[in-house]
């Protein structure tokens, strides 16, 4: 789980964000959520919403988005909870590059979302996908599939628990995994850090080896690497020779370096 047994699984619910990126959401009363670009201003349609502003070159995080005080809209009453992914009032080839391009092809998507909600009678050209439930003010521009915990949970964002190198607290046989790592809520903080820190024995780093001064100094001896080819091929007629004596390189590699030259 992302936050606390608080999430849902990855890319498994509406969201108009990351994989879901351009995606139609809409109220509880199927009033649509507007987009804006990074000037503020209304976005109209679903091909809008993948172009730059004006003199804006390219976008990653500061492209279009929801309308930012989509919370505020909420807690007053403007929108109603829970939100919906309209897939079906999305062109078809947005939302076929939605689901079936990008969920079903992302991560591990394929089996637990894409298959299992196909099979389980989900019809994206009829059905709307619910959004994550959570607190008005979570509502910001994220996915929002990864879920909410209590205020003094730790989150994705920051916070947490000091560990070790092996992932270790103060508590003895406290240790800590994945979401509660920072930045760990992937699987490359998973398979990276350790399956039972706990078990391990402890590490003891050997005492450094002391260099001993070299008695006669001399030059490291260097190991030459010659290619020669005298090799010909017949080409409209003619013969041609690839390489000889006279273009022959010899490259000596000398500890780190290095070193290519002509032969004298």
């Amino acid at each position: 789980m992302q936050s606390g047994g608080f999430s849902y699984f990855m890319y498994s619910t509406g969201n108009s964000h990351n994989t879901w990126f351009a995606c139609t959401l809409v109220d509880a009363n199927g009033k649509e959520i507007p987009w804006v670009d990074r000037n503020g201003k209304v976005l109209k349609t679903v091909e809008e919403r993948n172009h730059c502003a004006p003199g804006q070159r390219a976008f990653v995080y500061d492209g279009p988005r929801l309308i930012p005080d989509l919370p505020q809209r909420i807690a007053s009453g403007e929108f109603k909870l829970p939100l919906y992914a309209d897939l079906p009032g999305m062109p078809e080839h947005e939302r076929r590059a939605i689901w079936g391009l990008m969920v079903g092809n992302e991560g591990k998507t394929r089996i637990p979302v894409y298959w299992t909600f196909q099979n389980w009678g989900f019809d994206p050209d009829k059905d709307m996908l619910q959004a994550t439930v959570q607190p008005p003010d979570l509502y910001t521009w994220g996915a929002w599939w990864k879920g909410y915990g209590a205020r003094h949970y730790r989150g994705m964002s920051g916070g947490g628990p000091v560990f070790d190198w092996d992932l270790k607290t103060n508590l003895p046989g406290f240790s800590l995994r994945v979401s509660t790592l920072l930045c760990g809520a992937n699987h490359s903080g998973s398979a990276t850090t350790g399956a039972m820190p706990d078990a391990r024995p402890p590490r003891t780093l050997p005492p450094p080896k002391k260099r001993q001064p070299a008695a006669n100094k001399s030059k490291p001896k260097k190991r030459a690497f010659t290619r020669r080819s005298t090799a010909k091929t017949a080409w409209a007629g003619k013969s041609l020779k690839w390489a000889s004596s006279a273009s022959c390189r010899t490259i000596a590699v000398k500890r780190r370096t290095m070193k290519c030259w002509k032969p004298a």
